[in-house]
């Protein structure tokens, strides 16, 4: 029989994606959740907070000195700056995973840019997730992973980019449209129904609007996979998520202003490791 939290998840502020003083700190929630689940439990928050980390592994391969994602993960920063040089024999199996990767990519090609590292930590990270035995992380991850293909696509069109910049997780009928459709919705329109949504708002160019549309789809998967969860670990672990989604957008209003919006969230080529 799964453990509930029937009293911790009754006591939980509610939260709106445009709140804008959260009432909860993610490390503030992330320390509440590790007092009160099980180990189980526990191992699915530290799977979630791969997100930070992921951020983290990439700019330390770059040799960053300053991170983009100032929360912790599993590890802060300077936590994973003390582990470099990452290599394949790391105590740790989640960066040895991500070595092994990076080393063949290294093999293979000459110049690798930002996207390239990005791209196989991230696709390492979806690997794991949707095949994941805790339901809400298999069914969110599934959908996250889905929604950055397209935009990715979108982008690509957007920005004439000729690299192929897919995460090819899976093997579904999605990700045969994205690489082969030339149509304007990619032939998506009626198995994604936020396709036509997500067009729209690339038309309007506003960087914000499109930011903002995506996060509330993804606010959205969280309920509808929620929806009958009730006192279960599903609704903590999407608490977790939506902190996230709040306080990223309180970090981007905070630091950037909205004018400073599209300067840090355009895809970025220009880093290259050698």
């Amino acid at each position: 029989m799964s453990r509930h939290y029937y009293y911790f998840i009754a006591s939980l502020p509610q939260l709106r994606l445009d709140d804008y003083k959260e009432p909860y700190r993610v490390d503030e929630f992330v320390w509440e959740l590790r007092e009160n689940l099980t180990p189980v439990h526990s191992a699915y928050v530290r799977d979630v907070l791969r997100v930070y980390d992921n951020a983290h592994i990439v700019d330390c391969v770059l040799e960053n000195q300053k991170p983009w994602v100032l929360h912790k993960g599993n590890w802060t920063f300077d936590e994973f700056k003390k582990k470099m040089p990452f290599s394949e024999d790391d105590t740790d199996v989640y960066i040895a995973c991500f070595m092994k990767e990076f080393s063949q990519l290294k093999q293979n090609t000459r110049k690798i840019s930002r996207v390239d590292i990005e791209r196989v930590v991230w696709q390492m990270f979806y690997s794991k997730m949707i095949n994941h035995d805790n339901n809400f992380i298999r069914r969110y991850f599934s959908f996250d992973l889905e929604l950055r293909n397209v935009l990715a696509c979108l982008n690509k069109r957007k920005f004439n980019l000729s690299h192929d910049i897919l995460m090819r997780v899976g093997d579904n009928g999605v990700m045969d449209k994205l690489s082969s459709s030339t149509a304007t919705d990619f032939g998506l329109s009626k198995e994604l129904d936020y396709i036509p949504g997500l067009l729209d708002a690339f038309s309007k160019k506003d960087s914000v609007n499109i930011e903002k549309f995506t996060d509330q789809l993804r606010w959205e998967m969280i309920d509808q996979i929620n929806s009958l969860a009730y006192f279960q670990i599903d609704v903590l672990l999407g608490y977790l998520i939506k902190l996230m989604l709040v306080e990223r957008w309180i970090f981007l209003d905070e630091v950037t202003g909205k004018e400073g919006f599209q300067k840090v969230t355009e895809i970025k080529t220009e880093e290259v490791y050698q």
